[in-house]
This record gives C-alpha cells, structure tokens and sequence, in this order.
C-alpha cells in the first residue's frame, strides 16, 4: 500500500477557491427572488383589473336599475298623477301595471331600491325652492339603489327629476271659426287641409307692393288686344293693313317693334299656342288669321278663314280652335287647325240675340262672354267639336269682356260699373251662380290671372289698369287703380311684367310690373277670452303646433283675471311648450285667461301657427 502524501493549500489559495461557489448559489437565491416578485405583480395587477371590472358591471347593473325606477314612476303619473304621494316606495311590476310597495323593493337579493316622493314648493318669483307656495302640480322623484361590495363596503346610485301633472281639460284653438273670433294685428287666418272641418292656420300678413315701373311702345297706332309669351309681346292693333304687331321686349326698359303683319284688317283679339298666333280680324270674309311666329322677327300669315263676321277671341284645344264671333246667328265657332294652311270648319252655335265676346276653355267645357244684358255667360259643351251645345246660362247683368279661371271659379271682367267685376261658382257648370263681386272703379275690358292676382284693363281714361287680391275667391280684395295714360283695351303677363294694350296712337303697348309680395316682419294674435269655470284653475301646460321658416319665429303668452273686465289690464307672462305654467303673481285671479301668439319674419316667409293647446285643471 502506498501513502500519497497530502497536499497543504496555502492561504492565499483558499482566498480564491472558495468565495467563487458561494456567488454562484447567492445569483440563483436572487434570481428566484426576482421571479417570484414579478409572478406576484402579475397576479395582484390581474386580480385587480378583474375587481375593477367586476365593480363597474355592479354599478352599471344598479344604473339601469335606478333608470328603471324612473320609468316607471313616469308610467305611474301618466296613468293617474295622484298616485305620486310624498314617501318612500319600493316597486313591483305585476299583471302589466307598476305598483308602490314597501320600501326598498330588491333585485337578485343583491340591490335594493328606494323611490322617493317629494313635494315641492315655490318662491315669489316661480322658482323651485326649499320652502313656499306649496305646487300642486310638480313633485320631486329620486330614485336611489344601495348594495354591498364584497358583502362589506356600502356603495349606491341616486337619479333625479321633477315630474308634472298633465292632467286636466284641455281648450284647443284650430278651426277658422275659432280662431277669427280672436285679434289680428299684422297677421292673417288661412284655411287649410282637414281634419278638422273649417281648419285654420294664422300667419303674418303678405304686403302687396306696385312697382314704379312703366314703359311703353309706339306700335303705329292703338292696341286692342296683346299676349305675352317669352321675350317677346304680340299686339292686335287698329291698323288696317297691319293688324299685328310683334314688340321684342326681352328687355323691359327698351321695348322694340320688331315685325308687323297684314292680316286683312285689323286685329281685335289673340290668343298664342307654340309657335302660331291665332287672331280675331275686323273683316267679315277673314274672321280668322293663322300666323307662324316660330321666328317673331318674321312671321308668316298661314291663312285668313271665313267666320261668317268678325272674329273676337280665339281660344284653342289640341288641334281646334273655338272662336267667339261678332254675330247673333252664330256667335261660336269650332274650326279644324291640323292642317294650318287648310283650316275646316267644324261647327257653328247660335246664341240667341247674343254676339260671342270672349272665350275660355276649361276641361270639356267653353266658357262664353256675350254682349248680352240677360244672358251674359254661356257655358257651352265643347268636348265634340263637330257638335257644340248649350249648357247653361247666367245672367249678369252687363256684357262680359273677360274670363279667367280659377279652380271652381271663374272671374267674370264685365261693363258693369257697380259691379264690374264678378265672381262665378263653376263646380257645377249645369248650375252657375254668382258667389261674390266687387267694384274696381269702372267697366273692365280684359283680364289676366297670375298667381293670386288677377289685372284688369279698364275702359278709364286715367285708371286703366286695376289690380285685385284674389286668394280667397269669395272675398276678392282690391289692391290698386293705375294710370297708364290711356284706356286699357287687353292685358297679358310673363310673370314679371304685365302688358297693357291702350287707346292710344302713339303708345298703344305699355309695360308695368307684376305685384310685389311680401310679409309683415312682426305681428301678434290675441285668442278671445275663455272661461275655464273654476276660481283655483290650475294652469298645466300650453302647446303649440307651427311650421317654422328661416329667419322666423313664434312665442307665447298667456294671462289670467277673476273677470273678463279685468284680462284687458292683466299682465302678459311668457310660456314655453310643454313646461308648468307660472302665472304672474299679481294677477287678480285665473278663472278667464287668453293667450297672444308673437310672430316674426324675414320679410320673405312667414312661420305658421297650426293650433293652440292650452291644458288647465279647474
């Protein structure tokens, strides 16, 4: 056996061998320490995380639970507002209906839920307050929901509100008779669409303004008769071989006669239908001129047609003209105009001792002016040229001169001074009558209608043009008499101009402007005075329905007296829809009420009121 000798470490060896192992062991001790810090952070920020999660899905749930205590206190004051006495309510849904029950009322037997009922009071000025008058009509609503987090910490949601009572009688203001019965100042009552029956809107007042403007054409001698079409005026005049006369007019300030026509005598009467101009001549072999005026600059005459007399007015449908003629024998006339320069014609009507005058075609029927005393109109079947017949007649006591229609209306120019202008119900033509008339200062000699208004040319020397408001027909309005430096003898417009043929040589054309319309900028409605029988009246509520425009507007009033004698001096108080009414505190009562509607404008359209709603409790 051999001893291997041992070996001796000297000291400085042992100071580098063994500290080495000891780090080692110390790194890993201090790393697993790292980690299980870090493993536990994660663990404590997840577990937080999910309890933050899990207490705002708590308080979300306890929301929606308030929000519903909310509706259905709401449900509860609609169906019967006394329900909503003072106290603290749980609630119960059950057989379709919410019911108060003790309070709180609980969910999942984890929240529970307490309505409160609270009666409110007001100071002198209306406003909500601690202490006052005490408001029948209002009441406080809180809806508070409580739990308990982790079954320890207390924690709660608290909603708000003031809810009023809407009951009570209600006075509704919408038919016209209701309300004309009331004050109108800068505004109007308009019938509109039912239902109801007799419904009625109020709006500020249309101003109707006349232009200064005026103009006129020497056209080489008078004017009888023009039609406007486009940019350019066609003249009948009393010039014998150039019985029309075409005036460029695109330019108002400058008219310029641009063509003449000799159409075998002098034209009495027009009437244009696209690019052919259809004429009345003073000849008795050519009663009748067909002109092409497809280039107004040079129109070309297609035919002269033989009448029987002269021709007055012409009117056409489709492929016929019917024409008033200056004969007893056969004062209307139907002629085929298919065939321009062939004309045929279809048939012939006498009407009796009359002499046709003016003509008008509405639907299957020709509405006649005659010179007769007695039977003045004539409502004439033309749905079958080939075969025209009396229809009706009306008496009207003047010869007519014009017609226009409107609707079930027909306006009738007449030589009769008093009345000269008549208004004429067409919805049945077997049965016309007369339904209005109004005196336009002196005989009318032809009419136009554009809009609502109708111009009159006037057989006055210094009031030849007249100018009527005609939106209601049964309450026609006379607006104005204008001096044109002549007597009107036609009248025609394009929209923007009205052209006047007149009596004299060296004008015989002359240009105004249409009417111009505006509406008032402010005005006001008072209702009358209404009664609600209760001394206490408790005012809920005042509703309106309007139809609102850019730059315009509607508020209300309302106030309140023991007496009628006394809301003359009461005090205005101002509203707002569907909000409790604070009546003025030194009013001397509030059995009798009215209220006032202010409107305001742009100048250009009015705001529209539909109906008053005022909701009382006497």
């Amino acid at each position: 056996m051999v001893l291997l000798p041992i070996k001796n470490f000297s000291s400085q060896e042992k100071s580098t061998c063994l500290p080495r192992a000891g780090f080692v062991l110390i790194e890993v001790m201090l790393a697993l320490s790292l980690f299980s810090l870090f493993s536990l952070g994660i663990f404590y920020l997840t577990l937080n995380t999910a309890q933050r999660n899990a207490k705002t899905q708590l308080q979300n749930e306890a929301l929606f639970y308030a929000e519903e205590g909310m509706e259905a206190v709401r449900w509860m004051r609609d169906k019967d507002y006394l329900i909503l006495n003072a106290g603290e309510y749980g609630l119960n849904f059950t057989e379709g209906e919410w019911r108060f029950v003790a309070a709180p009322d609980t969910s999942d037997e984890f929240f529970e839920r307490t309505v409160t009922v609270e009666d409110v009071y007001r100071d002198e000025n209306g406003n909500i307050a601690q202490a006052g008058v005490y408001d029948l009509e209002t009441k406080k609503i809180i809806s508070s929901v409580t739990w308990r987090w982790h079954s320890i910490l207390p924690q709660s949601v608290r909603l708000e509100t003031y809810l009023s009572d809407w009951r009570g009688d209600e006075w509704i203001q919408t038919t016209c008779t209701e309300f004309e019965s009331g004050e109108f100042e800068n505004t109007e009552s308009n019938p509109t669409a039912s239902p109801p029956l007799d419904n009625c809107s109020v709006q500020l007042s249309e101003l109707y303004g006349e232009s200064d403007f005026f103009q006129s054409t020497d056209i080489g001698n008078h004017g009888n008769d023009v039609v406007a079409d486009g940019d350019y005026a066609y003249v009948a005049t009393s010039k014998e071989n150039s019985g029309v006369t075409i005036v460029d007019v695109s330019d108002p300030e400058a008219p310029e006669v641009v063509a003449s026509v000799n159409i075998g005598g002098k034209g009495r009467s027009l009437f244009k239908e696209g690019n052919t101009l259809y004429v009345g001549v003073a000849n008795e072999n050519k009663g009748l001129a067909i002109i092409d005026v497809q280039n107004p600059s040079t129109p070309l005459l297609l035919a002269n047609v033989d009448i029987g007399n002269w021709g007055n007015q012409p009117a056409v449908s489709g492929d016929t003209v019917f024409m008033a003629v200056e004969s007893s024998s056969q004062g209307l006339v139907s002629i085929d105009v298919s065939d321009k320069y062939h004309p045929i014609l279809l048939d012939t009507l006498s009407l009796g001792e009359a002499k046709g005058k003016t003509i008008h075609l509405s639907g299957t029927y020709a509405y006649m002016g005659t010179d007769s005393g007695s039977n003045g109109l004539r409502v004439i079947d033309s749905s079958n040229p080939f075969d025209l017949a009396s229809v009706s007649t009306l008496d009207v006591g003047e010869e007519i001169n014009g017609i226009e229609i409107m609707g079930n209306y027909a306006f009738l120019g007449t030589k009769n001074e008093a009345q000269s202008l008549q208004v004429i119900n067409i919805a049945n033509p077997a049965t016309p009558s007369i339904v209005a008339w109004l005196n336009v200062n002196g005989k009318i000699q032809d009419l136009v209608l554009f809009e609502n208004f109708l111009y009159a040319a006037m057989d006055e020397s210094d009031e030849g043009l007249a100018m009527v408001e005609v939106s209601n027909p049964l309450a026609p309005q006379w607006l104005n008499n204008v001096d044109i430096s002549g007597k009107g003898t036609g009248i025609a417009t394009n929209g923007s101009e009205i052209f006047i043929s007149i009596d004299i040589n060296n004008q015989g054309l002359v240009l105004k402007r249409t009417m111009i319309t505006t509406v008032a900028t402010a005005g006001s409605f008072i209702s009358n005075e209404f009664d609600t029988g209760g001394e206490d009246t408790r005012y809920n509520f005042l509703d309106w329905d309007q139809t609102g425009v850019p730059g315009g507007g509607i508020a209300l009033q309302i106030r309140t007296a023991d007496s009628v004698a006394h809301l003359e001096t009461a005090k205005w108080v101002e509203v707002n829809p569907l909000t409790p009414i604070v009546l003025d505190p030194l009013r001397t009562g509030q059995r009798y009420f009215q209220f006032k509607v202010l409107f305001t404008s742009d100048g250009i359209s009015s705001p529209i009121l539909n109906q008053v709603r005022v909701n009382y409790t006497p």
